[in-house]
């Protein structure tokens, strides 16, 4: 516990020792359960957060920085020299869509769909991504909301659970 209170713990780490700590919850020994609730006190007490565990705040953030890093990456591709092809062109160009304006048929939209998706998940991998500064800046803010998130949600359970133990349990061992 003494790495935690030194904040020695990586921030994307925390998270994981809560798990671990929330599993034990449910551990026979006593003295497990009680190191780790120990262990829970101690994460909460010295978590790498800043102190705020508010989940509307964390929400909004990561609403806000998903639109931006969805317009920075928009911005990328229309100034990168593979733009996003165009789903009606796909579905013209494999023959799901005939030469009339009929619309396109549910299979024909699916497949539209994941011929963009892939192009979008081929993009945010390119080098143009990775080597811009604000959207590599946007991606790092964002993943620490996700994993503040994620660590808020390890929280909650770990709530669940202990309320749970401390319920009378209706079923006596014979």
């Amino acid at each position: 516990m003494t790495l935690l209170e030194s904040q020695s713990v990586p921030v994307r780490v925390v998270n994981r020792v809560a798990e671990l700590a929330v599993d034990r919850l449910h551990d026979k020994a006593v003295n497990v359960r009680k190191n780790a609730l120990a262990l829970l006190t101690c994460v909460l007490d010295n978590n790498p957060f800043a102190g705020s565990l508010d989940e509307g705040f964390y929400l909004a953030r990561k609403k806000e920085l998903q639109l931006d890093f969805t317009a920075r990456v928009d911005e990328l591709r229309a100034a990168s020299a593979v733009p996003l092809d165009e789903p009606s062109e796909n579905a013209e160009a494999s023959g799901l869509a005939s030469a009339s304006s009929e619309p396109l048929s549910p299979e024909a939209q699916e497949h539209a769909q994941a011929m963009a998706d892939a192009q979008t998940a081929a993009f945010l991998v390119s080098d143009d991504i990775r080597q811009d500064v604000e959207a590599s800046a946007l991606q790092a803010q964002l993943d620490y909301v996700c994993t503040v998130l994620d660590f808020l949600e390890t929280l909650s359970g770990a709530f669940c659970d202990a309320d749970a133990l401390q319920r009378p349990s209706l079923h006596l061992p014979l």
